[in-house]
């Protein structure tokens, strides 16, 4: 039986080298992906960034190197993933697809990708984009994120959880037990 090795990601503490260039934009904070960016810089501007391995087995050819940046100007709750340019169009919507899945994102979280019609400045949140379960496991599977412990007020959760990523005007509508809904993705209670 051959052993299958899953594909993970791991930081990297280095940028890409030579020219990179944007294949997907994700409606998420950079928070949402790192506790410490770095800066970095490019010819036109300073940026914010995590920077990443997608690891797909053990040679260092089988590691894709990207970034998760948040440029100034930008909404904040909007990253883009960066591949080098070295890397071939057919070659880089596998690695997003790759990376997305990866990284565990609500495919709602996916705004454009490369090969998709963009207008620079109309980034527009997917309309079916809320927070999920995949989300409050990303936010909380690091105990240093989401320290509360037991117990938190609703006010301490929501503010935590806006660190991360924008809760939606659905998040925020009151379900028939006037809660938010967002609480019941926290807490989900019997139906």
């Amino acid at each position: 039986m051959t052993d299958l090795l899953l594909e993970k990601i791991e930081l990297r503490a280095h940028p890409i080298s030579g020219h990179v260039s944007p294949h997907a934009i994700i409606h998420r904070k950079l928070a949402y992906f790192t506790e410490e960016p770095v800066t970095g810089s490019d010819a036109l501007d300073e940026y914010k960034t995590a920077r990443f391995n997608l690891i797909q087995g053990d040679t260092p050819s089988q590691r894709v190197s990207f970034d998760i940046r948040s440029y100034p100007g930008f909404p904040e709750d909007v990253v883009s993933i960066y591949l080098s340019d070295d890397v071939s169009s057919r070659d880089a919507a596998f690695y997003i697809d790759k990376i997305i899945d990866a990284l565990s994102l609500p495919a709602t979280a996916v705004t454009w990708k490369r090969g998709q019609p963009y207008e620079h400045g109309k980034v527009r949140r997917h309309p079916e984009d809320r927070l999920s379960g995949l989300d409050i496991h990303n936010i909380i599977s690091n105990r240093k994120r989401f320290p509360f412990g037991m117990w938190a007020t609703f006010e301490e959760l929501k503010a935590k959880i806006e660190q991360f990523m924008s809760l939606t005007a659905h998040d925020l509508e009151l379900d028939g037990e006037g809660l938010p809904n967002w609480v019941a993705i926290i807490a989900p209670g019997p139906k």
